[in-house]
């Protein structure tokens, strides 16, 4: 074998280790470039996924957008215009019959309170008359009472007076009988 020198030594495993150095280093970036392509197709089927899903959410509101737009054209529409102003006029004219009638329950209120007191007044006056007539009545009965005492005390009298008569009649008989004898 040659002889080699330190150096030269020192060149060939330098290139050996410069070499499996490159080597594993080419092995990790190669390790890392898979990943990352991976990494890469699973981002790229993802992006599509999302894609896909926001373009079925772009028609389907775009779809929703046509529809209200064709909705508010029939809104707008003249035959939809003139059902809401006769709506609206026969909404008014609801609501000033409803005012009419709201006055006219407020007029009824009232009336029905001045009744109330006016059927109160009535009652009081009545209760007094009652009152009064009550004292009449009492003081009729009062008067028929003593009418009837009265005629049961004459009565008496006359009854008396008449057994007096006949006393006074017996008596001045026996009176003249004695007399006589």
């Amino acid at each position: 074998m040659p002889f080699k020198s330190a150096s030269s030594f020192r060149s060939e495993s330098s290139e050996g280790d410069l070499e499996g150095i490159a080597e594993g280093e080419l092995a990790k970036l190669q390790r890392q470039f898979r990943l990352l392509e991976g990494d890469r197709h699973a981002y790229a089927l993802e992006s599509r996924e999302t894609i896909r899903r926001q373009t079925v959410e772009v028609k389907r509101l775009e779809k929703e957008n046509e529809d209200l737009r064709y909705r508010q054209g029939v809104a707008e529409g003249h035959s939809n215009q003139k059902k809401e102003k006769a709506q609206s006029e026969v909404l008014r004219s609801l609501l000033t019959e409803r005012d009419a009638v709201k006055e006219q329950i407020i007029k009824e209120k009232k009336r029905i309170t001045r009744l109330d007191q006016e059927i109160e007044t009535w009652e009081n006056r009545l209760a007094e008359r009652k009152q009064v007539m009550g004292s009449d009545c009492m003081i009729q009965e009062q008067r028929a009472h003593l009418q009837r005492k009265i005629q049961t005390v004459e009565n008496q009298l006359d009854k008396i007076t008449s057994e007096f008569s006949s006393q006074l009649i017996l008596n001045s008989q026996v009176h003249k009988d004695l007399e006589i004898l």
